[in-house]
């Protein structure tokens, strides 16, 4: 998985009221994903500027995780003078949102005339996709798999990319006008688990996770997500329930990062985490209670 370049870490030091200026930073990458090649930095040692602050950029390793970055003063106090920051990676590429107006009010495809939802409705899937999709397109050009969006795929995806369902057809993909025969959708590795989650399931889902981002491959995960909806016949406030779709891209520490299309918020969730997203609605999103996994053919 190819990362963002570079992460910015800045440790400014002061003395009892203003920033200190001359005084000597010392930066090391102190962890790392095991196996993890390519991280470096590109400042070691330096000094604080006229505002008190020291800058190093770390490039990050080849592996979508957690880095350790510490900044050691020597000159300043002991019980004060080192700071950890960590940086993790994420897609270089677009990560699509269901609701961008460039495609949030077309019909999502499907091949019942009757089904009338909108991809900003219910295009997690798709969206999810569509990123996953143009990941691969742009870290392999060899392949030649087309760059695509929501739209162009709510379009490519016709006439069979739909199940009875009105659900995105995941094995469709691997068609050569998506993907060039190009991209495999593991069905073996298609997990769905009941809530709540019991341990086993947890560590399953977790462990499948890893495996596929060490090597590089992003996953799409579908989770638990409900929102408070008034029901004006009862006049109340009812809770909805339904599924969602994101895509997993990277680990920081025990938590994964992921690509909502549904906000703009990019979330870090353990697999069994549920996360509040709006605190005036009680939105909720999690745990993660399905996995869905694609793969290259060269």
């Amino acid at each position: 998985m190819r990362l963002d370049n570079q992460n910015i870490s800045t440790v400014t030091i002061s003395g009892t009221t203003t920033p200190v200026s001359g005084i000597g930073v010392n930066f090391t990458i102190s962890t790392y994903p095991a196996g993890a090649e390519g991280q470096e930095l590109t400042i070691i040692s330096t000094r604080t500027n006229q505002n008190g602050q020291a800058t190093t950029q770390l490039r990050l390793g080849n592996i979508p995780a957690g880095y350790g970055v510490t900044a050691f003063c020597p000159s300043c106090v002991p019980e004060a003078n080192s700071v950890i920051f960590t940086c993790c990676g994420k897609l270089k590429t677009d990560d699509f949102k269901q609701f961008d107006e460039r495609w949030a009010y077309d019909l999502y495809n499907t091949t019942s005339p009757t089904y009338q939802k909108t991809i900003g409705q219910v295009g997690c899937a798709l969206s999810s996709l569509a990123t996953l999709i143009n990941y691969y397109s742009q870290i392999f050009p060899e392949l030649n798999i087309p760059l695509t969006n929501p739209k162009d795929l709510n379009m490519k995806l016709l006439p069979n990319g739909f199940n009875i369902y009105h659900d995105v057809d995941f094995e469709s993909v691997s068609s050569i006008r998506i993907s060039s025969g190009h991209l495999m959708y593991i069905s073996t590795s298609s997990l769905n688990y009941a809530l709540p989650l019991t341990n086993t399931s947890i560590e399953e889902i977790n462990n499948t996770l890893v495996k596929y981002l060490n090597q590089n491959m992003p996953i799409i995960v579908r989770v638990y997500r409900s929102k408070m909806v008034y029901n004006s016949i009862k006049g109340v406030y009812e809770r909805k329930e339904w599924r969602h779709f994101m895509l997993v891209v990277g680990k920081c520490g025990d938590k994964f990062i992921v690509s909502d299309p549904g906000s703009l918020t990019r979330w870090t969730i353990g697999v069994s985490d549920i996360v509040a997203i709006d605190t005036a609605t009680q939105d909720i999103i999690g745990p993660i209670d399905g996995v869905r996994v694609f793969s290259i053919i060269r």
